[in-house]
């Protein structure tokens, strides 16, 4: 388990990290076969439902293709639903207030190679 998130937990044997919302698992590993293994392993416990490849996660839409190596994540759809719930489909939007010429990298002294695996 994180200490800085009880819901995010991660198996430093088999390189698995799972996250908890309420009835939801988000299961993110090395390789599919991995995923799948603790997938089996964890129906011997539980009823689960397995939706495949995720998609979706908490209103972020998660788009995946490790052939081409990208993992796109995106709002639209939650920041739509939003706009509807308060009546403001129509309302005129506004550029992100940042320059777009930054370029954001992270903090190396932050965490080690090891700690970001």
């Amino acid at each position: 388990m994180l200490n800085s998130d009880n819901c995010i937990y991660i198996n430093k044997l088999t390189n698995l990290i799972i996250c908890i919302y309420v009835d939801d698992l988000a299961i993110l590993g090395p390789n599919i076969t991995t995923i799948k293994e603790f997938i089996s392993e964890i129906k011997k416990y539980f009823k689960i439902k397995d939706l495949g490849v995720i998609k979706d996660y908490l209103g972020i839409d998660i788009d995946y293709n490790p052939d081409l190596g990208y993992l796109k994540l995106s709002q639209g759809n939650y920041i739509d639903k939003v706009l509807a719930k308060f009546n403001m489909k129509n309302c005129n939007p506004a550029s992100t207030p940042i320059d777009s010429k930054i370029k954001l990298e992270p903090n190396k002294n932050f965490a080690t190679l090891e700690d970001i695996k």
